[in-house]
């Protein structure tokens, strides 16, 4: 436990350096500043609620963390992206302890050492916007969903399946596509409960959590139904969509697959996946 805790401790050292590492010496970008326009420290946080609602297509979670810390820290292009370095760094500890679940400690080391230093996991470390976010809480998720199965004591069991529906309802409220890992998890779920019957009981009360942060997140769909109605009565969807429509599921999968639609293209991907897939039968 120790030695465990140990590594965890310096996974989150070796991932804080490349994080913080010229972090505030580009300008903010479109994206960022439109994120501290949303969040705006000068309001209330009943009036940056009320201005998302009114005008953002986003959920609010990661606009209102990053108002009560611009509150605290400042403004900065280096302030407001260190809150993600914050969640980024959060995230390396998560998928460390999650590994150990299931891998060796070497492995597991060896997997959060490499979300450490993962150019893809700095880069949005490193940018005002969501995703750091979104990825610590998915993965708070995943870790409560997991542990909730091999926990034996009912009151420890009780307070994973407790984090895993509140993770999930938090990362509701922080991206939409959360959406897509909170159905995964059920349907992990509901086979678990039909195929090992030693932990149906089990199984039940995640979906059964699940159920409930689904049903927290409802309230916010009319404001998701509102702004779909109005981006189509101004015109102002051409050209862009909202998650779950239109095309953007196919071109979704397609881009698992066979790569991105733009850069490199398929065949790329196709390539890279052909090299990953010798690289673990190998």
């Amino acid at each position: 436990m120790r030695r465990s805790l140990l590594a965890t401790v310096a996974l989150a050292a070796v991932a804080i350096a490349p994080r913080l590492w010229d972090l505030g010496t580009p300008s903010l970008w479109l994206d960022e500043a439109y994120s501290l326009l949303r969040a705006d420290p000068r309001r209330d946080v009943v009036a940056v609620v009320e201005r998302i609602a009114a005008y953002d297509a986003h959920p609010p979670l990661y606009y209102l963390c990053l108002h009560v810390w611009a509150l605290a820290f400042g403004s900065s292009p280096a302030a407001i992206r260190a809150l993600s370095v914050v969640f980024s760094v959060g995230a390396v500890v998560l998928l460390h302890r999650l590994a150990l679940l299931y891998l060796t400690r070497p492995v597991a080391f060896a997997v959060g050492l490499a979300a450490a230093l993962s150019g893809y996991q700095v880069y949005f470390a490193q940018e005002a916007r969501p995703y750091a976010l979104l990825l610590l809480l998915g993965l708070a998720a995943v870790l409560g969903f997991s542990r909730a199965f091999v926990e034996p004591d009912p009151r420890r069991r009780s307070i994973w399946i407790s984090l895993h529906g509140s993770a999930l309802v938090l990362s509701f409220y922080t991206y939409y596509y959360a959406l897509f890992l909170g159905t995964s998890l059920g349907l992990v779920a509901l086979g678990t409960a039909l195929a090992v019957p030693r932990r149906r009981g089990t199984a039940l009360r995640l979906i059964a959590a699940e159920f409930a942060a689904v049903a927290a997140f409802l309230p916010y769909m009319w404001v998701i139904h509102r702004r779909i109605q109005e981006f189509e009565s101004t015109g102002a969807s051409a050209g862009w969509t909202f998650p779950f429509g239109g095309t953007v599921l196919p071109e979704l999968a397609g881009a698992f697959v066979l790569g991105p639609v733009h850069g490199p293209g398929p065949m790329a991907g196709l390539a890279e996946a052909g090299v990953e897939l010798a690289g673990l039968v190998l």
